[in-house]
């Protein structure tokens, strides 16, 4: 499956989540503990996940086109598919492993994504990572926030918020419901449950859709 349609399947499931939400809750912001603000915490996990499984993907189909099209790959992308401990004759092996193979192309992607399923795509340094690998890293962030911020050609009005702070924000905001609960550990909420509402997520998420979108388009094979 295209990484843009697993991306679409998987963020559907936090989309759905939210219609939930809004036939259940329609003034938006109910307590802020509780199966009402739990759904919209799992929302924002369904939706990070669904950015990482897809910037893993998409590396793959990415730099599988250029080694198919006998197109440069990065240096980045030589990092992953031969390990910085590779003694001279691991990697004379790998050589030839790649060259006897009636898929040498194969190989290589396979090499890559072991290496890359050790690795998570949530935050923007991730992200650039992933650009070096798959040859884009250059001006990326400025083309991408171009893309969200357009619409029909025309630039949007009001309040821009950068790819890099959506990003950021959603995976701040994961961390803390995965390893924290979502609650005060450091400062004077100490145990109380961070508050959440809708409309904020609603907007980040549709947000998170422009990105992926544009990433596809700025990393266009």
């Amino acid at each position: 499956m295209e990484a843009i349609k697993q991306f679409n399947i998987n963020i559907g499931r936090a989309s759905e989540l939210l219609e939930i939400h809004k036939k259940n809750y329609p003034k938006g912001r109910p307590e802020s503990k509780g199966p009402p603000s739990d759904l919209l915490r799992a929302v924002i996990v369904f939706a990070v996940a669904a950015l990482d499984a897809y910037i893993g993907k998409r590396i793959i189909e990415v730099v599988g086109k250029n080694i198919i099209n006998n197109q440069k790959v990065s240096d980045k992308c030589l990092d992953y598919i031969f390990d910085a401990n590779n003694k001279p004759k691991d990697v004379g092996r790998i050589l030839v492993n790649i060259a006897i193979n009636k898929k040498p192309d194969k190989v290589i992607l396979n090499r890559i994504a072991k290496s890359i399923k050790q690795k998570t795509f949530q935050k923007t340094e991730e992200l650039d990572e992933a650009f070096k690998i798959m040859g884009i890293e250059k001006d990326a962030w400025s083309k991408i926030n171009n893309l969200i911020h357009s619409k029909r050609g025309r630039r949007q009005r009001g309040r821009r918020r950068s790819a890099e702070n959506i990003i950021n924000n959603l995976a701040k905001r994961r961390n803390a419901i995965v390893h924290e609960s979502d609650m005060y550990l450091n400062n004077k909420h100490h145990g109380k449950i961070r508050p959440i509402s809708r409309k904020p997520v609603e907007k980040d998420i549709e947000l998170l859709k422009r990105i992926v979108n544009a990433i596809e388009d700025v990393s266009g094979i």
